[in-house]
């Protein structure tokens, strides 16, 4: 059984021109069969499905992966991470990433992740195309990841994701924030081709925006601040604060 489309549609292959614009760049492969067989031996349910093949089969596919992914870091001349359309190696954040080369992201990509491995075999049992992006890395403080949630075109609300609450950013960086949300959600909600969605974005330190995932509108996306049960108020949210998203 495939995934249903509202779910694909977040995928980054699936985002429309105008919105990678406004996106942390990324070198996207489109996997081979026999590349994306190799990614699901890696992962323990989907090892057990995948055809087998001599060691000379999988060394060539790996081979060949490798310089495919290194040819894509060359060309963006940036340390990446990689993820899916579906996901990104989680368990794999602390000790592989960022990734400076292809031997690095062969490592992180070798690591077993429960939910990498519901995706790959979501694809692979449905013949479905899988995406492998390597996206540029952004060095950031914890509250300069933005959880944005637009409903029906219009945002209705937004909050930082991984800001301590024992280490809650001052009330200035907090209005600081909210201005640039104003500006940029009103120009990515034009681009956005699905009318409802949850997007993260990543604040740089000289005040940019960039769009780093789309996530589903509905209770498999993690609410961060908000609660789905409780709805939206039209609230930027911060560990300690909650401002009006339009001042």
């Amino acid at each position: 059984m495939s995934l249903p489309i509202q779910i694909r549609k977040t995928f980054r292959e699936a985002w429309p021109d105008s919105l990678r614009e406004l996106a942390i760049p990324a070198g996207s492969i489109e996997l081979s069969r026999s590349e994306v067989e190799l990614l699901g031996r890696w992962q323990p349910r989907l090892r057990t499905i995948i055809p087998e093949a001599g060691p000379d089969s999988w060394r060539t596919a790996e081979s060949q992966l490798r310089q495919r992914i290194q040819a894509a870091i060359d060309e963006s001349g940036s340390s990446v991470f990689p993820r899916i359309g579906y996901c990104s190696w989680k368990r794999s954040i602390k000790n592989m990433l960022p990734c400076r080369d292809a031997n690095e992201v062969m490592a992180t990509i070798a690591t077993p992740d429960d939910r990498i491995e519901r995706g790959l075999l979501t694809a692979y049992q449905s013949c479905e195309p899988v995406w492998l992006h390597l996206v540029q890395w952004r060095d950031m403080q914890l509250y300069q990841e933005i959880r944005a949630f637009v409903e029906k075109r219009s945002v209705v609300g937004a909050c930082t994701y991984h800001e301590p609450v024992d280490r809650p950013i001052e009330r200035s960086r907090a209005i600081w924030i909210r201005k640039l949300m104003t500006t940029f959600l009103n120009h990515l909600v034009s681009r956005l081709h699905l009318d409802s969605v949850v997007v993260d974005l990543v604040i740089g330190a000289e005040g940019t925006i960039e769009v780093l995932e789309l996530n589903p509108f509905s209770e498999l996306t993690d609410a961060a601040r908000f609660r789905w049960r409780e709805g939206f108020d039209q609230t930027i949210r911060f560990a300690n604060l909650k401002l009006d998203l339009l001042p």
